[in-house]
């Protein structure tokens, strides 16, 4: 596509879903954004979705901007299902969030595919919050793991950005914390 992979804006209540017997939505090659969660998208979930490379995760076929930007945008969920989202190889972040509030990464893979190669990294960060509060990283049910990007594994930035929680994410490790994945940038 020419554009974005998926986008959902001004409305409620939707899902990129992932079944026990379908396979995962693959959400790649696009040159805009994979998902693009945008002006006042509320309450959307993205779900088991493989987002920036092939459905064997080994080949990155990126999307041309952030794997998932949520823009002006509250209540979504990435990964809050049985299986996780898998986002890799993009060339902007693995998830982005503008200006948005109560955003929650429940379960996700972010540079970190699973399987060897092991690391797939975003070209830019792992996870990157602008002016944005009140949005969760992470959960203490499942490990989002954020791992081998070329950037920052996670960056909080600007006066807008307070009350936001990371909890129960591998940084720079895999799931299991046994294995180094490191980010080039900071954790």
């Amino acid at each position: 596509n020419r554009g974005n992979g998926v986008t959902i804006r001004n409305c409620s209540g939707n899902e990129i879903a992932h079944g026990a017997m379908v396979p995962p939505n693959v959400i790649s090659g696009n040159r805009g954004h994979g998902v693009l969660l945008g002006s006042n998208a509320l309450g959307n979930a993205v779900n088991g979705a493989l987002i920036g490379m092939d459905t064997n995760r080994i080949i990155a076929r990126p999307n041309g901007g952030e794997g998932i930007l949520i823009f002006r945008s509250e209540l979504n969920d990435v990964g809050n299902s049985g299986t996780p989202t898998v986002i890799c190889g993009n060339q902007g972040s693995g998830i982005k969030i503008v200006e948005s509030r109560g955003n929650h990464i429940n379960w996700a893979l972010i540079g970190f595919c699973s399987v060897p190669p092991w690391a797939m990294g975003n070209s830019d960060y792992g996870v990157h919050v602008v002016s944005s509060p009140s949005n969760y990283i992470g959960s203490d049910a499942g490990t989002t793991v954020i791992s081998g990007n070329n950037r920052d594994g996670v960056l909080i930035e600007g006066p807008a950005s307070r009350g936001n929680v990371i909890l129960g994410c591998s940084i720079g490790s895999d799931p299991t914390f046994t294995m180094v994945v490191s980010n080039r940038g900071n954790g």
